[in-house]
């Protein structure tokens, strides 16, 4: 059989407000004040227990109440209450919390969902905000995973994804730092994660910009580095294998008075030696070979102008190094 339910409502009204229903603890002058639990009784017969729904009314023509969940300020004390929402824990899958905001039935936009830090009076500044998954329970389990992506769309755009630091008016931004965790020592599992940044496929396929802050007095740099090894390359696509791959340029950026230089070299050996440049094209299969070119930049048409330099030399040494220029060989003939 079932229990009997209770309701607890306040007045109507056919023209002014309804009458509010008020739940609250009782008061203390020196203790704590009293708790309000909000909750569906245990269940012990293999059988769900029940839900507890909190929701606004309906409106018809006006805009639907809010729901407001706040934990009350403390005056003198030294820190306020925090507010936890979370799922509940099970033997096979926990359960998930969801957050998200309306739709907009006519225009099919989404509300704004904002997650934001409270600025502290007394310190001047805001609090940290940490979107973390929880630590596994054992050594050798997983932790979870972080999702931060926003919605699919069938016809029109899906919508932009930001993450960027605030403004400083007078000191300096915040960095953003994008960077996997570090795996352990192991020779067989210890492998550090890595860091994918890709494009969208399409018709036409996204970019990736990586550019460096402009400034007055002196520009950001941009650099890529890698322990192992660094690569830079432009790929065939995976959609069409007859596709040519795309172009790759280095090269510095323009400027109304001095471009910056472009090098490319090895880095210094204290001990060993240091590694060679090689610049080659690649091979062809069925057309004539490509072609490498190096030539110094032009100058402005006057008397007073010269073009620029080309020099190539070996390096100095107890011996110094040669140099060997060849044309390649062929089957009818050497170039």
């Amino acid at each position: 059989s079932q229990g009997g339910s209770v309701s607890v409502s306040g007045g109507s009204s056919a023209a002014g407000e309804g009458g509010t229903v008020w739940i609250s603890g009782g008061s203390s002058v020196e203790g704590l004040s009293g708790s309000v639990y909000l909750q569906t009784r245990d269940s012990r017969d293999r059988s769900d227990s029940g839900s507890v729904t909190v929701s606004t009314g309906l409106s018809s023509t006006g805009s639907s109440g809010d729901i407001r969940v706040q934990v009350g300020s403390s005056e003198m004390g030294e820190r306020a209450g925090s507010v936890q929402v979370s799922a509940g824990s099970s033997a096979s899958m926990g359960g998930d919390v969801l957050v998200e905001s309306g739709l907009d039935r006519v225009s099919g936009s989404q509300g704004v969902l904002a997650v934001t830090p409270l600025k502290s009076s007394l310190q001047g500044g805001a609090m940290g905000l940490s979107l973390t998954s929880q630590s596994a329970g054992s050594s050798s389990g997983s932790s979870g995973s972080v999702s931060l992506s926003t919605g699919s769309s069938s016809s029109g755009s899906s919508g932009s994804l930001f993450v960027s630091s605030g403004d400083a008016s007078s000191g300096v931004s915040g960095d953003v730092s994008i960077s996997a965790g570090e795996g352990g020592l192991s020779a067989t599992s210890g492998v550090g994660g890595s860091v994918s940044i890709s494009g969208g496929t399409g018709f036409e396929g996204g970019s990736v910009d990586i550019s460096a802050g402009e400034g007055l007095g002196q520009s950001g740099g941009a650099s890529l580095s890698g322990i192992s090894h660094v690569r830079v390359m432009s790929l065939g696509s995976s959609l069409d294998l007859d596709t040519t791959s795309g172009p790759v340029l280095l090269s510095s950026g323009s400027s109304s008075s001095s471009s910056g230089s472009v090098q490319v070299r090895s880095g210094d050996s204290a001990a060993e030696s240091s590694g060679d440049v090689e610049v080659s094209a690649g091979k062809s299969g069925t057309s004539d070979g490509s072609m490498v070119s190096v030539s110094a930049g032009d100058a402005r048409p006057d008397r007073s102008s010269k073009g620029g330099l080309i020099r190539i030399s070996s390096g100095e040494g107890a011996q110094g190094g040669d140099m060997l220029l060849r044309s390649g060989a062929g089957l009818a003939g050497s170039g």
